[in-house]
């Protein structure tokens, strides 16, 4: 799938997936934050998309696919950046919770399912230092992620249940950053 999770992204950019089905794929919908922004029902399955129709800021990239059956399935969503004329997103590079503390993730996005949610989030600026990011599900700490994968599937949510969701980054010598979150 492309573009990359966390691209910065200036000029329309060829969104694309894989997608397979034993019954066939009928098309591939893609979305920007939830608005459809284009679709393909011929593999390889792309759409463009210009982010000048975007504020800056962090946007959600999802593909779903859906077979000849009707059945659908999205892949992890991705989460890409339009910087504004000072070279900044919007979310600032969070703050660390002290002396020597790492700054925050710089964002955090929640894509809920029926029974599951996937979260996603942005490293901070200074992500070299993360060793880890840390999930956490209403203030309890779910997983403990490597700091190559900015995502995690949260599973056996109640339905129509809300949920505060937070990550904190933990770097080499221990120390733990205060929480991106987001309900």
């Amino acid at each position: 799938t492309s573009p990359a999770n966390g691209a910065v992204v200036t000029v329309p950019v060829e969104l694309s997936a894989d997608a397979a089905d034993v019954s066939g794929i009928d098309r591939v919908e893609f979305s920007v934050n939830g608005a459809l922004v284009g679709i393909d029902e011929v593999a390889p399955f792309r759409a463009s998309w210009d982010p000048a129709t975007a504020a800056p800021g962090r946007h959600v990239i999802t593909a779903t696919a859906v077979d000849r059956a009707a059945n659908s399935a999205s892949a992890v969503p991705v989460i890409v950046r339009i910087l504004d004329s000072d070279g900044g997103d919007g979310g600032g590079s969070g703050g660390g919770s002290g002396s020597g503390s790492p700054a925050s993730p710089a964002g955090v996005f929640v894509v809920p399912a029926a029974l599951s949610a996937t979260v996603l989030w942005l490293p901070p600026a200074d992500f070299a230092a993360a060793v880890s990011y840390r999930v956490e599900l209403d203030g309890a700490q779910v997983a403990e992620v490597a700091a190559s994968a900015p995502v995690w599937q949260l599973t056996g949510l109640e339905p129509s249940s809300e949920h505060t969701v937070s990550v904190r980054m933990a770097d080499a010598a221990g120390n733990v950053s205060a929480p991106a979150s987001q309900t």
